[in-house]
């Protein structure tokens, strides 16, 4: 393979990038190793895939954190105003332990899971 690599290209680097392609090259045996691998592996139409994937993937998620921000206040409203009536008596025990509380812990079981979900897409997206 070594005899076939006959054409030479010179490229211009400033101090930082040279300073990168050090670094990017420390598990190639030489620069240009790395250099033909990085350009075999590149693929211009899945790398602009891959960003539209990661745009919308986004969009999704700081739409729906902040749903869920919303759906989180109005469902501690509900709570307080629930509490209210019991406190004030206009609202039984019965009601608010045996109807309002089972269906108020389901919801706010799944806005939790939806955030952690949420908050696991946004720890990969940080890592991108």
């Amino acid at each position: 393979m070594y005899n076939n690599r006959k054409t030479i290209i010179k490229l211009r680097l400033n101090d930082e990038e040279l300073k990168l392609f050090f670094q990017k090259s420390v598990r190639y045996p030489t620069m240009s190793s790395m250099i033909r691998d990085a350009v075999r592996q590149f693929n211009d139409r899945q790398t602009m895939g891959k960003l539209q994937s990661l745009t919308e993937l986004k969009n999704f998620y700081v739409k729906y954190e902040q749903q869920l921000g919303w759906l989180g206040s109005n469902f501690n409203q509900y709570m307080h105003r629930a509490n209210e009536l019991n406190v004030s008596g206009q609202l039984t025990d019965k009601h608010l332990t045996e109807i309002i509380l089972p269906v108020a812990g389901k919801g706010l079981e799944l806005i939790r899971e939806i955030k952690r979900e949420l908050d696991c897409i946004h720890s990969k997206l940080l890592k991108l």
